[in-house]
């Protein structure tokens, strides 16, 4: 080979590799954009929205629909953990007012044995003992939820200082106070009478607490939420991750083949990311997301085990949440689980794709539900995908699900609405 050749080939491999590094570099960046600090809003969105409500039309409707919401919410009653009295099985197994305690949901008493017990499982059908205050938290820990959820969403679009400050009573009272605050473990949650104190399944039940992630980011600069709450609710997170990976409820619920695994990887995420630890928030995307994706979604988008259940659309919607949460958390240390695909076609967009003609009524759902759904929470979901894809038609999914806007959800999904050209 002559050396104007060799020259020639040096050139033209030279050519290759940069064009690749560039090309790399290129999808790299359009690929991982994380959208502002929040994990269930767009930053940039939310602040376009916050400006825009002084003066546009649409916008004031909304910031006027989500203070009335907060309005109500001002007028409730904090409540936390150590208000219930128990009952006699949970104190004997240990149990203290601090520990959070519920009833796995889709147990019933057992009609032919004595006192019901042990419960038996009525898979979608929810037992009506859940809501008993004086034994249970989990509506108790909702309430919480969506007040912190609404109440910090309205400060930071209004500025109005107490709805801030009514936001930090509600956080101090369930992280930080001694006397009321939650223990950091779920050692009793979704008990089975007659058969567990608390199963692994409980742990799905703090995953409103991602929500909070985003309340106390918002709150960050109201005087009110000091430093010392702050390093208060970061140190309650530490523990509570520490019991996540620990506890032997937290190792089986991390091998949960379902929606379970992959919230429970979503939650860990979520609470590394809001104490800083991104090593951690790699570990856990890196080491389990790709794995539940090939086992969870197949090459058609259809997820075999949630389509099994009594409540399937819900539970196909719900995985869909859990995958999209953990994407959005994968953006913010540079991994990009939204385009990701196995060799045979399994990824979330797939799923994505096969779940939202039955949201827009393209499809007639022909697996049977034992109750009505409402599945408006799953619209921010879909709104967050929409964005990221730039797709109109995830997006118009998320709108169908929202129905009539109202509160702080329809102010997420307007967040990532605004995100992206003719997302208005």
């Amino acid at each position: 080979m002559g050396q104007g050749a060799v020259k020639m080939r040096r050139i033209v491999f030279l050519a290759v590799a940069i064009m690749t590094i560039w090309n790399a570099a290129l999808a790299t960046a359009n690929a991982y954009m994380p959208e502002g600090k929040f994990i269930r809003y767009d930053e940039a969105g939310l602040n376009r929205l916050r400006q825009a409500a002084k003066s546009e039309a649409v916008e004031s409707v909304l910031v006027k629909s989500l203070g009335s919401h907060a309005n109500w919410q001002m007028k409730q009653p904090i409540q936390f953990v150590a208000e219930k009295t128990g009952s006699a099985d949970f104190f004997a197994n240990g149990g203290t007012k601090n520990d959070y305690a519920s009833l796995s949901i889709y147990y019933w008493p057992d009609a032919s044995t004595p006192f019901g017990l042990p419960y038996i499982y009525k898979d979608g059908l929810i037992n009506p003992e859940r809501a008993d205050l004086s034994r249970y938290d989990a509506i108790r820990l909702e309430k919480m939820v969506s007040a912190v959820a609404t109440l910090s969403t309205a400060y930071y679009v209004t500025r109005q200082e107490e709805y801030a400050q009514r936001a930090v009573l509600w956080l101090r009272t369930w992280f930080v106070y001694p006397m009321s605050r939650m223990n950091p473990h779920l050692n009793f949650a979704q008990s089975v009478p007659g058969k567990a104190a608390g199963t692994p399944a409980g742990i799905i039940e703090t995953v409103g607490f991602i929500q909070i992630i985003d309340a106390a980011m918002m709150l960050e600069d109201y005087p009110g939420w000091t430093e010392e709450d702050k390093d208060a609710l970061r140190h309650w997170f530490k523990a509570y991750l520490r019991w996540l990976a620990d506890s032997p409820l937290g190792i089986r619920e991390k091998a949960a083949n379902n929606n379970h695994g992959v919230w429970y990887d979503a939650q860990i995420a979520a609470y590394a990311y809001y104490i800083g630890d991104t090593d951690l928030m790699r570990s856990v995307i890196g080491k389990n997301a790709y794995a539940r994706i090939h086992k969870q979604i197949r090459p058609t988008g259809e997820m075999p085990l949630e389509m099994s259940r009594t409540r399937s659309l819900h539970y196909v919607l719900y995985n869909l949440r859990a995958f999209v949460t953990l994407a959005r958390l994968a953006e913010k240390v540079g991994v990009n689980l939204w385009d990701y695909e196995t060799e045979d076609g399994r990824g979330i967009k797939k799923a994505l794709d096969y779940a939202v003609p039955y949201v827009l009524g393209e499809k007639e759902w022909q697996r049977h539900s034992v109750v009505p759904e409402k599945e408006h929470i799953a619209a921010v979901y879909l709104a967050m995908a929409g964005n990221h894809f730039r797709s109109e038609r995830y997006l118009s999914a998320a709108v169908t699900l929202l129905g009539d806007p109202a509160g702080f959800q329809a102010v997420a999904v307007r967040s990532f609405s605004r995100s992206f050209p003719g997302g208005r």
